[in-house]
């Protein structure tokens, strides 16, 4: 029998720890940083339990009478482990948060898995719970990602772009310059897409400080100064 809990901030040793063993799950859903805008959103993400032992969590959010996967994150979904747990487990702990959602008085769920990229070990029995539920596609995103592991060639315009800033002296590589970049960024953002970005440099910095090896900014400069950038966030299998 499963049992549905909610999350409360006294737990967030247990959870994680068990995040941390997740074969689906990120540092995006440790709770240093899950949290740190907390005062955007009222988490309520739930942790199911089977016999007392914790078997997932999901990290979530609540707008009304709706529960979320996590709005703060990229990708959400359950999080669980691989050992003790297959598809019967999952669609154990769906139809137990679902009936537990319910007597709460929420009327509907919105669920984001985490991309298949991201697991350590595949992991989408969630998909195949959800298809049994009946529950209905309401958004499809795509998303580009390449390979490394699989030889792959620049097009000549992109060739030559890489070649004339060479010639140019520009200069690639790690910086600390947030601040200069995120001047840029900003610039950038505004005149070509009319918008800003998702973090402010405050908070990129302060995430920065508690992921220090999973964030990380990287510059081209020319003459010392900041012409381009990219911030990565590097997890265990992929380099966003």
């Amino acid at each position: 029998m499963i049992e549905i809990k909610t999350y409360t901030p006294e737990q967030q040793a247990v959870w994680d720890e068990f995040v941390a063993s997740c074969c689906n799950a990120t540092f995006l859903h440790q709770r240093a940083y899950m949290d740190y805008h907390s005062d955007r959103f009222t988490d309520h993400s739930l942790m199911a339990y089977s016999d007392e032992r914790l078997v997932a969590v999901l990290p979530a959010n609540v707008v009304g009478k709706t529960l979320f996967s996590h709005q703060g994150l990229t990708y959400g979904g359950w999080l669980h482990q691989v050992k003790h747990f297959d598809a019967t487990v999952m669609m154990a702990v769906m139809q137990s948060a679902a009936e537990w959602l319910k007597n709460e008085g929420f009327e509907t769920v919105v669920y984001k898995p985490v991309p298949h990229i991201y697991h350590r070990y595949p992991a989408e029995e969630d998909l195949y719970a959800l298809f049994r539920a009946g529950a209905v596609l309401t958004e499809c995103n795509i998303s580009t990602s390449v390979l490394l592991s699989n030889p792959f060639d620049f097009d000549r315009g992109n060739k030559r772009a890489v070649n004339s800033a060479r010639r140019a002296g520009v200069e690639v590589g790690e910086s600390t310059d947030w601040e200069g970049y995120w001047h840029v960024l900003e610039e950038v953002l505004a005149s070509r897409h009319e918008t800003k970005p998702v973090h402010s440099v405050e908070e990129i910095k302060l995430l920065h400080s508690r992921f220090p090896e999973n964030i990380k900014l990287y510059t081209a400069t020319c003459d010392g100064r900041i012409v381009a950038g990219v911030v990565m966030f590097f997890t265990h299998t992929v380099a966003h």
